[in-house]
């Protein structure tokens, strides 16, 4: 029994009545003794013992709280420093992760233009050398083929050129004929889709396909007489070069055999297209220009094949009249003007607008003659001819 409880029994007892005492408890109203007083100062001091010792137990118990509450407070403390250096090691590898990434990206974006750019190039480089290849293989063959008719000439030069017989020249003649009229087919076949009803010179001429196709035709052919097969020598006016090799030539015949006329006139053609060789390309540039100019826009095929193909068809028209030139007989061409009237003996039928009997509109292709001794003229290849009524 603790103080409190000893002295709540100590009040209960004085506040019972005395008569309800001395009926039921008769010996509560006995007097307090010394006895008593030291059981109860001994049970008070039990108390206060007890007291002490819980007390004592509180405050021990309240100091192991305390350094159990500083030492969870210490973890807790080392806990959220772990937790912040974790965070921030963390934050760190994530960083460098993110650097790490866009390096990777970055790395892999400049090694794709790189390849990028190293194609590009490997790309250019095979051109420029597939281009140097095709270059160096034109070169090649230019030189080969300008050594073959360096050696040619000398060959001639040494042992004389094989003429070229009736047939041969018949058969070039007609062979450049035909490239001519092949070459108007190929490069003009919509050219009716192009040219008005009305004609290029007036009254209906040309109206119709073939109409058109001859007078493109004619244009050419005139300047191929003109400017290759007329003069003396390929790239040199005849005034006065032509009439100057002419007079000489004539002076040389007169005076000298057939053998030694015929040997200057080969190694006079020789010089000659060895000196003219500028003045012919600018020949040929110039009729190509000129054939353009008219025509070209009338054209359905493209301008560097159409020039490239006439340039080809020129030489070898030149080509041809500089083996005339240094054959030991003499040939000349002709062309009919318009008007003149139709021979059967020198012209052949090329078309026209009505039946072959009539008047020539215009030279479709040129005759070639040749002339024999005593002036004697000998119609290899008839004039091909457009005749009108």
């Amino acid at each position: 029994m603790g103080l409190f409880d000893l002295m709540s029994w100590n009040r209960r007892a004085v506040s019972v009545p005395a008569t309800q005492q001395d009926e039921k408890c008769p010996r509560e109203n006995a007097p307090v003794t010394l006895h008593d007083i030291e059981i109860l100062r001994q049970r008070l001091t039990t108390v206060r013992t007890e007291n002490r010792n819980l007390r004592h137990q509180c405050e021990v118990r309240g100091k192991q709280q305390k350094a159990s509450n500083e030492k969870i407070k210490e973890l807790d403390q080392a806990l959220l420093r772990v937790d912040r250096e974790l965070e921030s090691q963390r934050r760190s590898e994530i960083q460098k992760v993110d650097e790490l990434t866009r390096a990777l990206h970055q790395a892999r974006e400049e090694q794709r233009k790189a390849l990028i750019v190293d194609k590009a190039k490997t790309e250019q480089h095979d051109h420029l050398l597939r281009q140097a290849r095709e270059e160096a293989s034109r070169s090649a063959k230019c030189h080969q083929e300008e050594l073959n008719k360096l050696y040619n000439k000398l060959n001639t030069l040494q042992c004389g050129q094989a003429n070229l017989g009736d047939d041969q020249i018949i058969d070039r003649m007609r062979s450049l004929n035909q490239n001519l009229e092949s070459w108007v087919k190929v490069n003009f076949k919509d050219i009716t889709k192009q040219i008005s009803s009305t004609g290029l010179h007036g009254n209906g001429f040309p109206s119709t396909a073939s109409q058109q196709r001859a007078c493109v035709q004619v244009y050419i052919t005139s300047l191929v007489y003109g400017y290759i097969f007329l003069p003396y020598q390929v790239g040199l006016d005849d005034k006065p070069c032509g009439h100057v090799l002419s007079w000489v030539e004539a002076s040389v015949a007169g005076a000298c055999s057939d053998t030694v006329r015929h040997t200057w006139r080969m190694a006079t053609s020789v010089a000659m297209e060895a000196a003219s060789r500028d003045s012919c390309e600018a020949i040929y540039a110039n009729v190509i220009n000129w054939v353009e100019g008219q025509f070209g826009i009338l054209s359905s095929t493209s301008a560097e094949s159409r020039r490239r193909q006439l340039r080809e068809f020129l030489g070898r028209c030149a080509e041809f009249r500089i083996a005339l030139n240094q054959h030991k007989q003499t040939f000349f061409f002709y062309c009919s003007p318009g008007g003149t009237e139709f021979c059967p003996k020198a012209m052949t039928f090329g078309g026209g607008d009505g039946q072959p009997e009539g008047k020539v509109r215009c030279s479709l292709w040129p005759a070639i003659v040749r002339r024999g001794d005593k002036n004697v003229i000998d119609i290899l290849e008839p004039e091909l001819v457009w005749t009108m009524h």
